[in-house]
């Protein structure tokens, strides 16, 4: 994994970016299984139209001491 410290366990969650290219709005969740860049991925909650997903990306959990 890029930017790992070897030996180092590192706990990520993934997300994924819906993007509606009408209203322009962005909208983060959780990843699902099957998700995939350009996708569609449901309705826009602002004008009804169709959102895409534009990006899929994890971040690291630092767990506290």
């Amino acid at each position: 994994m890029l930017g790992a410290e070897l030996g180092s366990e590192q706990r990520q969650i993934v997300f994924t970016i819906e993007h509606c290219d009408f209203c322009n709005i962005n909208n983060k969740r959780s990843f699902q299984k099957g998700d995939y860049v350009v996708k569609a991925s449901g309705r826009c909650p602002k004008c009804g139209r169709d959102m895409y997903i534009s990006a899929i990306y994890a971040e690291s959990l630092r767990q506290q001491a």
